[in-house]
C-alpha cells in the first residue's frame, strides 16, 4: 500500500479547514404541538440568514401548530429522522409536548445521539424533562448548549457556535 500524504489528509480535514458558510448544512428543530412562534422564527431566521437549511422534526408530520395555530411543515416524524442527519439540533417544545417525548425513545435518542456525536444544541428551558429522562444536563454541562428566548440574539449565537462544526470539549459521559 502506498504511504498516506498527510498533507492531502490536512487539506481536506473540516477541523482545519471549516467551511466559511453553512450552504449544504441541516439544522434538526425537534418541536412539539404549541411550540413558542417567536422563539421558532427566530431560529428559522438566524439558520436561514446563513444558508442553512431548516428541517422540522415532530411526533407526527400533520397536525402540529405553533403557539399562533399556525400549521407548522414537519419534514420528518421523530421515530423517522434521527439527529445524525442533522449538523445541529434544537429542540423547541411545550412543557407538555417535552413531558410526552420524555417517554418516547426516539426522541431520547434524537438528543442523547446529537450530545454523543458533539452536535451544537439550541432548547428551551421547557425541554428539561427530555434532557432528564436520558441523563443530560446542559446547565451543569453546558459545552455545545445554548438556552434561547425569542431574541434573534440567542438564535445568531446558536448559528455563531455551528462554526465550530462540533462542541469537541464536551465529554461523553457529560
Amino acid at each position: 500500500r502506498p504511504p498516506i500524504d498527510l498533507e492531502i489528509v490536512d487539506s481536506l480535514s473540516m477541523l482545519k479547514n471549516p467551511p466559511d458558510d453553512f450552504a449544504g448544512r441541516r439544522l434538526g428543530v425537534l418541536v412539539s404541538n404549541g411550540v413558542d412562534a417567536d422563539v421558532l422564527d427566530a431560529v428559522k431566521t438566524a439558520a436561514e440568514n446563513e444558508s442553512m437549511t431548516v428541517d422540522l422534526v415532530a411526533m407526527t408530520r400533520m397536525g402540529i401548530t405553533d403557539g399562533n395555530g399556525n400549521d407548522l411543515d414537519v419534514a420528518e416524524k421523530i421515530d423517522g429522522g434521527p439527529s445524525v442527519l442533522f449538523d445541529a439540533i434544537v429542540v423547541l417544545v411545550t412543557d407538555e409536548g417535552a413531558s410526552e417525548l420524555a417517554a418516547m425513545p426516539p426522541a431520547q435518542d434524537f438528543v442523547s445521539d446529537a450530545h454523543a456525536h458533539g452536535k451544537f444544541v439550541g432548547y428551551t428551558p421547557s425541554a428539561r424533562p427530555l434532557f432528564e429522562a436520558i441523563g443530560i444536563d446542559p446547565v451543569a454541562n453546558p459545552a455545545g448548549y445554548i438556552e434561547l428566548d425569542d431574541s434573534p440574539n440567542t438564535a445568531a449565537k446558536l448559528i455563531e457556535m455551528c462554526r465550530g462544526i462540533r462542541a469537541w470539549d464536551r465529554t461523553i459521559d457529560g
